[in-house]
């Protein structure tokens, strides 16, 4: 990580803009590392924790990702702590952003998943703006954890939801 993703200049750009950091050593345990750390195990480095603005740690990641996919994965974190924050045009913005951006990261199906909640609560309980953004992530991530869990959209359109 500190060769190649952290001095990306986008990656540098996106966690100073956007998270507060901090990196420690796992041979020498700081005593404030298991509320850092989010209070679970760290079986591997690197482990990537990132919390909400109250210390709640909200997303793990364990291993080493390219600056494009270790982009989607920050930029997917802020999209579902936008939709916490009914912010949900902030949450569309960025996650559109990653389905487009980074489609080849392992975060983008869990994007486009989020991108249908998010334009669903914007469109005020939009259920026609869910279903075209679920069906488009089964379209597109058709063999991802996140496509088998939009396909209950297909009972709401066969009227069983």
């Amino acid at each position: 990580m500190d060769t190649v993703t952290y001095p990306n200049a986008g990656v540098t750009a996106e966690l100073a803009g956007h998270f507060a950091c901090f990196k420690a050593d796992l041979t020498e345990r700081h005593p404030d590392f298991a509320e850092a750390s989010g209070g679970g195990p760290v079986p591997w480095a690197p482990t990537f924790v990132i919390s909400d603005d109250r210390g709640r740690p909200q997303r793990r990641t364990v291993g080493w990702l390219p600056p494009t996919h270790f982009l989607a994965e920050l930029r997917t974190a802020r999209g579902i702590w936008s939709i916490t924050r009914r912010r949900a045009e902030d949450a569309e913005s960025l996650l559109s952003g990653v389905v487009a951006k980074h489609p080849l990261a392992p975060a983008a199906p869990e994007a486009a998943y989020w991108l249908g909640v998010s334009r669903f609560l914007a469109g005020k309980r939009d259920i026609q703006a869910l279903a075209d953004a679920w069906n488009e992530l089964r379209r597109r991530f058709p063999k991802s954890e996140w496509a088998l869990k939009a396909e209950v959209i297909e009972d709401w359109q066969g009227g069983e939801l």
